[in-house]
């Protein structure tokens, strides 16, 4: 016979795994997230709007090289900002679409 020790809600099972930071931008998380989720985005609405529109008109290498212009003055800020949040918990991040965020590490 089986049988389920224990039940987790979402918000239990996703904080049991760690602090879940969702980098998307604003936009992108206020359409929809895992529920307990933190926002905590690289870019803007309005960064990311430029990022994708150089993409599109100058191909990927330039909008890397525009992310990173964007966001590398950040990346202190951010993982001081994750520390805190996240205390002695482990952090993961996530970005839905699995595109550039998620492969930068």
């Amino acid at each position: 016979m089986f049988s389920v020790p224990h039940l987790l809600t979402v918000e239990k099972f996703v904080d049991a795994l760690g602090v879940l930071l969702d980098v998307r931008s604003p936009g992108e998380f206020a359409q929809g997230h895992v529920p307990g989720a933190i926002s905590f985005p690289l870019f803007t609405d309005e960064e990311r709007s430029q990022v994708g529109v150089c993409y599109k008109q100058r191909g990927r290498n330039a909008a890397v090289e525009l992310g990173f212009a964007i966001a590398g003055s950040k990346f202190a800020g951010f993982i001081a900002e994750a520390k805190q949040l996240a205390g002695d918990r482990p952090i993961r991040l996530h970005c839905w679409r699995g595109g550039m965020r998620s492969e930068a590490r």
